[in-house]
């Protein structure tokens, strides 16, 4: 290809992400530096989702001071990718810098945010983060009840769950996973078949 800009890059990015190819990504990524194209939003976020949980997730500092550079911390897709990456690092602080950075907030970047504190065992953080949301969607309440689940408190996840008014495969499989660790598997416990017959 006589000329690569920042869309073939993000191809070639993006299968080296699909095929879990950490190492390969992130060669390929120094190669389009080497070649003077800019990252772009795309970039960033294939970037720092690939390296989360592998031994490359020390780069997260130093893409995130790139982003900076380029002003894509604001960007609602990189800041989200951000807040995940910090959390793979068990590092609030800077999660939580990463989420006021972006500067127009959707239910992506505040369901990442509840989300990412649930995983650090923050349910009260979670939880408030969860309250002040704008707007929510079945993956923000499903965050919610999986968080609570995560963190072994079923009663709470039991409470939000009661209160969605629309569920899907994850949240039930959530919640019914809870219940049958919290009752070490007795299908017969009343709590169980309740859940199981919600309608």
């Amino acid at each position: 290809m006589p000329h690569k800009d920042a869309v073939s890059w993000n191809i070639m990015l993006s299968g080296f992400h699909k095929a879990r190819n950490s190492e390969g990504l992130y060669h390929c990524f120094l190669q389009m530096g080497r070649g003077g194209v800019v990252p772009n939003d795309y970039t960033i976020s294939t970037l720092l989702r690939a390296i989360i949980s592998t031994e490359l997730d020390v780069l997260v500092r130093q893409i995130h001071a790139m982003a900076f550079h380029l002003a894509l911390n604001l960007n609602v897709f990189v800041g989200s990718s951000l807040i995940r990456a910090y959390a793979g690092l068990s590092e609030e602080e800077a999660l939580g810098r990463a989420f006021a950075d972006i500067s127009m907030k959707d239910v992506t970047s505040w369901n990442a945010l509840v989300s990412s504190y649930m995983e650090l065992g923050r349910v009260v953080d979670a939880q408030t983060t969860f309250d002040q949301m704008p707007q929510r969607n079945i993956i923000s309440w499903t965050t919610l009840v999986n968080g609570y689940v995560k963190n072994k408190q079923v009663n709470k996840a039991r409470s939000v769950f009661d209160k969605m008014s629309e569920r899907n495969v994850v949240s039930w499989t959530a919640m019914i996973s809870g219940l049958f660790l919290s009752y070490n598997g007795d299908a017969g416990s009343p709590v169980y078949h309740k859940v199981w017959h919600t309608k």
